[in-house]
């Protein structure tokens, strides 16, 4: 088994499931990577 494989197993098996924080509209990137820097964040940080 390569290395990348073990990581995609789960994936493709629908046992991972990513945690959204918060999402945040271009116009407020500043914004977002502020609350990131602040340590705060429990899981990504989307911005669209």
């Amino acid at each position: 088994m390569k290395n990348w494989q073990k990581y995609s197993l789960p994936i493709e098996n629908d046992q991972f499931s990513p945690v959204m924080d918060r999402g945040y509209p271009l116009a407020d990137l500043v914004e977002a990577h502020r609350y990131v820097e602040t340590g705060r964040k429990w899981g990504n940080v989307v911005v669209i």
